[in-house]
């Protein structure tokens, strides 16, 4: 909540968490929110291994008999957490999706009238899947996937949707809130440069792991190991003061690998994305963008159709 106190306490899976103070890469402080919009909290599922006795008996005399004896091996699955997901620029929550520990994914439970189904849709007139935004506004429950997936899910092009001052495209330090805001009271969308403390020099990181240790911002030290187990990325909430130069003072915050819904179908896919309010040109946005072995904070290779989470940082006058 915006007036409770933040914390400088390293995450921890199971507790709850709080606001924490991030700094960027040029020294400015953002407070993030302790969790993503619409988290629900990951959850297992075991089947503990357990034996069963047959017995065949001969019909009529009952003389002859057999008996052996089968084993269940035991089942457990990790379903990770998953949150909602957001159009660039719309206010309304995407279904989210459940992924197990397989990285399967399928669509979490809906409920509620059939008409309000969750569903992926094409009502242009132009057959390109964008529409007016006023269609994005009258129906909350429809993802607007787009023909080309790799354009805007609006046929008109706003900038200033997420951020009322943006004129132009572009990263931004500031945001001010607008009506199509997700977020509650008291957050905003993030600016992108508010995400530029995860590496040494606020730019993306995609080499092999032994050539990008040490231009992390995280407490990770084997990469595929600690990502694969946490299921994201831990970073410090700190920025670092050079290369294997980490601070961590402020403690630590939490990024779930939570997928995406894909541009033209409203499918999914497996990978960590997080909307920023700064458009980039037209079509794209900026948005933190990460894998196993990729960071990259202003990241703007996939287009404003896409449905990604939210993690929004406390409104600043």
């Amino acid at each position: 909540m915006p007036e409770q106190p933040t914390s400088t306490d390293d995450y921890k899976a199971g507790e709850i968490a709080k606001d924490m103070v991030v700094t960027n890469i040029n020294n400015r402080q953002y407070t993030f929110m302790g969790v993503e919009l619409g988290l629900c909290n990951g959850n297992s599922l075991e089947y503990k291994e357990r034996k069963v006795k047959v017995r065949f008996k001969q019909t009529g005399t009952g003389q002859q008999s057999d008996e052996f004896e089968i084993t269940q091996t035991r089942y457990y699955t990790e379903m990770l957490g998953n949150c909602t997901y957001y159009q660039f620029g719309r206010k309304d929550p995407m279904l989210p999706l459940f992924y197990d520990d397989e990285a399967y994914n399928l669509d979490k439970d809906q409920y509620g009238p059939l008409q309000y189904k969750f569903t992926f849709v094409d009502e242009s007139v132009t057959g390109t899947g964008k529409v007016a935004i006023n269609l994005g506004i009258q129906h909350p429950y429809h993802f607007h996937y787009v023909r080309s997936a790799y354009d805007d899910w609006c046929s008109t092009p706003y900038h200033n949707l997420w951020n009322a001052t943006q004129t132009t495209a572009g990263a931004t330090d500031k945001v001010v809130k607008t009506i199509y805001d997700p977020s509650p009271v008291g957050y905003c969308v993030p600016p992108a440069n508010a995400f530029t403390g995860v590496t040494h020099n606020g730019n993306g990181v995609s080499e092999a792991p032994a050539y990008s240790y040490g231009k992390i911002n995280s407490p990770y030290k084997q990469y595929y190991n600690e990502f694969t187990n946490n299921a994201g990325w831990i970073f410090y909430c700190s920025k670092m003061n050079g290369l294997l130069n980490w601070d961590n003072s402020g403690g630590t915050i939490f990024y779930g690998c939570h997928g995406y819904r894909y541009a033209g179908s409203g499918h999914g896919g497996l990978n960590g994305n997080y909307w920023s309010a700064n458009p980039n040109n037209a079509k794209t946005s900026y948005y933190l963008h990460f894998t196993q072995t990729q960071v990259a904070p202003k990241y703007t290779q996939e287009c404003r159709a896409y449905g990604y989470s939210v993690r929004p940082v406390r409104e600043t006058p």
